[in-house]
């Protein structure tokens, strides 16, 4: 009788530990599965902050050269304004010259039309 009762719970113990083991093993695969597709989802984190930091990298790099290029087209704008009014201040010397010698054409016309009166 004992003998009965101590190959029952032999049996009993083998049947649990190969019931605890199938447990463990799928504990294990799960956790391996988990451990897997944690690993799979950092990688794609690990590329998107490569990518973001790209993109900051290439942002800074084109703020940068928007700024000089700010600075260049005022530069510009300003040596403009300044070759437009050395043309205003040309034009105008130019007109006032012209009309200097209009009026001194005109007196020397109208003085060789009283001589010519006078003869």
């Amino acid at each position: 009788m004992l003998t009965k009762e101590r190959d029952r719970l032999k049996d009993q113990i083998q049947d649990e530990d190969v019931k605890q083991k199938g447990e463990y093993d799928a504990k294990k695969r799960y956790f391996k599965e988990t451990k897997d597709t944690v690993e799979i989802e950092m990688s794609g984190f690990a590329s998107q902050m490569f990518e973001l930091k790209a993109t900051q990298q290439l942002k800074e790099a084109l703020t940068n050269e928007i700024s000089s290029l700010k600075v260049e087209i005022d530069q510009r704008k300003k040596e403009g304004n300044i070759e437009i009014n050395e043309r205003e201040r040309g034009k105008i010397y130019a007109v006032k010259k012209l009309s200097e010698e209009m009026d001194f054409k005109v007196k020397e016309t109208q003085a060789n039309l009283m001589a010519l009166n006078d003869e």
